[in-house]
């Protein structure tokens, strides 16, 4: 026997279903269309991002797991500063990002040196222009290292055509040829660093519902 049906509950079924179909027709790769679980307390709703890159060093982020062509980007000498990397997603509607966003990250020396993560969160507008919304620094380390951060997102309106941007850069503390840093970003985290830590780059990203 098929199960009884209110008028109210088909109106919401079918509600349901043409905005799943609107939100897939002809949806590019990158847009955020869905969340992954809500906190009900601080009244969000969270999406995990993962930071990968294809042929041709295009950085990006991604609502799910996908294949990256490199699994860590790394640098070497010259400069305090071995990497400074920008991964974007493009929003296709309006949306508002607030609150408590939880990064992780696994960095890695080369050579005798001491590497410092730093982790930016910004604003890339459809104009332009870049406006930095929230940062950390990790903990110097001679050694591999995950950490895992938290950075308390401001209200933040994003427009369609909008990026939220997420930086990696990496600092050492000599500028030596043969010191350098790297780390990782392999989305299906199948790559073992090396030392137990997890190879993804990944940030939860807090979304405020649009009333």
């Amino acid at each position: 026997m098929s199960p009884i049906v209110t008028p109210k509950e088909d109106r919401e079924q079918r509600a349901a279903a043409e905005a799943h179909r609107k939100g897939r027709a002809g949806m590019p790769s990158g847009q955020i269309v869905s969340y992954e679980f809500e906190d009900i307390l601080a009244q969000r709703t969270y999406r995990a991002m993962y930071g990968g890159n294809t042929k041709g060093n295009k950085y990006f982020l991604l609502g799910f797991v996908f294949p990256s062509q490199t699994v860590f980007t790394q640098g070497l000498g010259g400069s305090t500063t071995v990497v400074d990397k920008d991964f974007d997603v493009e929003f296709k509607s309006s949306q508002v990002i607030e609150g408590l966003a939880i990064a992780q990250l696994t960095c890695v020396p080369i050579g005798d040196t001491t590497v410092t993560p730093y982790i930016y969160i910004r604003k890339y507008s459809r104009a332009g222009v870049e406006t930095d919304l929230v940062s950390v620094t990790g903990t110097g380390a001679a050694t591999t290292q995950q950490e895992c951060y938290g950075l308390d997102v401001p209200q933040t309106k994003f427009k369609r055509g909008d990026f939220l941007r997420i930086t990696v850069r990496i600092d050492t503390n000599t500028s030596g040829a043969g010191a350098g840093g790297k780390f990782w970003h392999d989305p299906t985290g199948i790559t073992d660093p090396g030392a137990g830590e997890d190879s993804e780059f990944k940030c939860w990203v807090p979304f405020k519902p649009v009333l």
